[in-house]
């Protein structure tokens, strides 16, 4: 558990130096432009397995949860955020995956609206808010242990 201590330090100097939404803010244009764009990668055309573009959904709004609750953490002072809290940002990240999907049928671009889209945005939200619970107790605990040396030390 030292090297995870140290990382998580590590993390937080680096952090020092990046205002603290900034992260949320460059991932949700990303995936506003992704979801929302024309043609967002051009006319490239990548040849994937039947589906990638769910497990692509899933995987952006995930991520967008994650640096969402990441970056509240940081806001709070690398405080916990609490279960309700994380599962308003669960639902409000779902919620723009659906908004996104109805703005590209109003809009009228090349694009449709996709149920089965909205189904893998909101699954997407639910694990980055799984993956937040898990990040949040090993951070939680690489700090208690840390506090347990400190108090050792000082005896």
């Amino acid at each position: 558990m030292k090297e995870m201590s140290s990382a998580v330090e590590r993390l937080r100097r680096v952090c020092r130096y990046i205002p603290v939404w900034m992260p949320s803010v460059i991932v949700l244009a990303a995936v506003l432009w992704l979801t929302l764009a024309p043609h967002p990668v051009g006319d490239m055309d990548v040849p994937l397995f039947e589906g990638a573009d769910k497990v692509v959904h899933a995987a952006m709004f995930m991520v967008l949860c994650f640096v969402i609750l990441f970056d509240l953490m940081r806001a709070r002072r690398w405080t916990q955020v609490s279960l309700p809290v994380i599962s308003a940002i669960v639902f409000g990240v779902g919620l723009i995956g659906v908004v996104t999907e109805v703005l590209q049928d109003v809009m009228g671009m090349d694009r449709a609206m996709e149920i089965l889209d909205m189904g893998a945005d909101f699954i997407g939200a639910v694990f980055g808010g799984v993956i937040w619970i898990i990040y949040q107790s090993l951070h939680l605990f690489a700090d208690r242990e840390r506090e347990d040396k400190t108090k050792i030390n000082s005896e």
